[in-house]
């Protein structure tokens, strides 16, 4: 599996303490850096690599990609170049699972907002659409979580 700019690694860890032999990248490199500090520490095997998805030196496919923080990070116009950079990296049959910030926030503050249609046509040509579901960023320190969307898809 894939963890796209996870940040402090999180999300690749505890898939890793699942089995999964997983492969963990942010677009900075100190967050590359702390998050393998934080494995290694904590005897967790994972891969960690500096990258930028949209100029991706990542090799080979995975079965999972989990975005939980980059597709949001791109303004309209860039989400386009996205959608192919990702689905070279997934196998024919693998899941792309994205948790991005929902139209439906109203805090100025953040990412920029998603709307279920734009899944839909961004991704319909090379995905299959499983589910977009209406959830929120738990862990966050607002009150209430920012509202976000969880959208499972499958690469034809």
């Amino acid at each position: 599996v894939l963890d796209l700019y996870s940040g402090p690694g999180t999300q690749a860890m505890a898939l890793a303490e699942r089995g999964f032999s997983a492969t963990d990248t942010d677009i900075a490199g100190a967050a590359v850096e702390k998050a393998c500090i934080r494995a290694r520490a904590a005897g967790i095997e994972v891969t960690f690599q500096q990258n930028d998805i949209l100029a991706s030196r990542l090799e080979g496919s995975f079965d999972a990609v989990f975005d939980r923080g980059c597709f949001h990070l791109f303004p309209p116009g860039k989400r386009r170049e996205y959608v192919p950079a990702v689905a070279r990296l997934i196998k024919p049959g693998g899941y792309l699972l994205i948790k991005c910030f929902s139209y439906l926030e109203t805090r100025p503050e953040g990412p920029y907002r998603i709307a279920p249609n734009e899944v839909e046509i961004l991704f319909e040509s090379g995905f299959e659409i499983l589910a977009i579901r209406h959830t929120t960023f738990s862990g966050h320190n607002e009150k209430p979580p920012p509202k976000a969307l969880f959208c499972v898809l499958r690469k034809r």
